[in-house]
């Protein structure tokens, strides 16, 4: 197979993991249609095929020019508005050392990140679409794999689950900043009326609206990006499962040719090989992304989860509910990275096993060697997400962090009581917790 029909065939499977990322503007390529002709027995038949390439004057390149020019506008628009109306209240901060802190290092770090990873994505649109056209040269090597219906629609299914669980963690917060406020306001008679969710229905402030959205953008959004990586290991986790079920039809085909088998051999063993150099590349590729994802996973649930606690003691509900859910899309795009890494693993070791029911009885001394070799490899050779070598992302690296925050969230809690009491003066109002989300 051509790897210019793998990418045609690739693309509508991941339309809406590309889609995420092309918003975002970490991945600046364009899907492109062009005429190719297909040889057959009797004519040339002409078909569109698709692919991907950059476009400087790209619908991803010029709405992102446009998206920074709208977000200056209406930041000017945003602090001129608010400062008629008193500020944004960051004063409030100044009273406790621990939250100014900790408030000044998220929104520090989530801006660099998202400003960031924009600059690298249009600097680094090369490497990108070497990665891309690297994956599709691969994989036109396994074409009997890649082209069964049940493969495209299998993984289809699973991209397409997974980018609709990613939809509703990201609008989920997202609602919760103007109605979980007004929900405790109207029906508690909670009053926290400098919470950013109040501010914006009752006073219909349409530049903190807008505010919030561009924070929305620039922060939330980025939990696109697990989707758009671990596309990439589904698809080998799902060629191994193939493999796996060829291994199966192995061990059970004791009727067949000696021939027959030794094709299902070497089908196999090419297949592991070229599934071993995709996850060494992508390793190698994506390792520095890798690492600041899980960075960027902890401070998030760090962050966001110590102003819930925060925001609960000074009695602004909506505020919680917001950070809690915040957090938690923060792990679950964590978990979405160790999910797939685990299931790479356990896939080499369902293989493993499958390879070592295989009788051999009628294969003969040359396939009893090839299959010695090809479970010697699999045993050797291991499958993983490895970023850097640092360490290895899966499941069980991704509960440690969430055990070792916990640990780090008491710590910080422990600092900012000792603050609190340190600052006596401060009453509670003063101390009211605008929504980590929005600021």
């Amino acid at each position: 197979m051509d790897p210019t029909t793998v990418e045609d065939l690739l693309l509508p499977v991941v339309k809406y993991p590309l889609l995420g990322v092309q918003i975002i503007g970490y991945v600046p390529l364009t899907v492109t249609q062009t005429q190719a002709k297909i040889d057959s027995k009797i004519t040339p038949t002409p078909q569109k095929i698709k692919f991907l390439q950059f476009r400087l004057l790209g619908v991803p390149v010029l709405f992102q020019i446009f998206t920074f020019i709208t977000f200056s506008i209406f930041s000017y628009l945003f602090f001129a508005s608010d400062q008629q109306r008193g500020g944004l209240h960051i004063h409030h901060y100044s009273q406790l050392s621990t939250d100014l802190i900790i408030i000044s290092a998220m929104v520090f770090f989530s801006l660099i990140n998202a400003i960031g990873s924009r600059i690298h994505g249009l600097f680094s649109v090369r490497d990108t679409l070497e990665f891309w056209q690297m994956q599709c040269r691969q994989l036109a090597k396994i074409s009997k794999i890649l082209t069964h219906p049940e493969f495209t629609d299998l993984l289809k299914k699973q991209v397409n689950s997974q980018f609709c669980w990613t939809i509703f963690f990201l609008l989920f917060p997202m609602l919760t900043i103007p109605g979980f406020d007004w929900v405790f306001f109207k029906g508690f008679g909670l009053e926290s009326f400098r919470v950013t969710g109040l501010r914006v229905t009752m006073e219909k402030d349409s530049s903190l609206f807008w505010g919030v959205m561009a924070w929305i953008y620039f922060t939330y959004s980025h939990i696109f990006l697990s989707n758009w990586v671990t596309f990439f290991v589904m698809i080998y986790n799902l060629v191994l499962k193939c493999v796996i079920e060829e291994v199966e039809t192995l061990r059970m085909s004791d009727d067949l040719q000696d021939f027959v088998n030794f094709d299902k051999i070497d089908e196999v063993t090419r297949s592991y090989d070229m599934i071993l150099g995709l996850v060494d590349y992508f390793n190698k590729k994506l390792s520095v992304r890798l690492i600041g994802e899980v960075c960027i996973g902890i401070v998030w649930i760090l962050g966001c989860t110590y102003f819930a606690m925060i925001s609960y003691k000074t009695g602004e509900m909506g505020s919680t509910l917001t950070n809690l859910l915040v957090a938690g899309m923060a792990m679950r795009s964590l978990y979405t990275y160790g999910n797939e890494g685990e299931n790479l693993e356990q896939n080499r070791i369902v293989l493993v096993k499958a390879l070592c029911d295989v009788r051999g009885t009628n294969l003969g001394p040359g396939g009893i060697e090839k299959l010695r070799f090809l479970k010697e490899k699999v045993i050797n050779c291991k499958l993983g997400i490895t970023p850097g070598n640092f360490f290895t992302l899966n499941r069980s690296f991704v509960l440690s962090i969430w055990s070792g925050l916990i640990t780090l969230l008491l710590v910080m809690a422990q600092f900012r009581d000792s603050d609190e009491m340190g600052n006596g003066n401060v009453s509670r109002n003063e101390v009211s917790i605008v929504n980590i989300s929005v600021n």
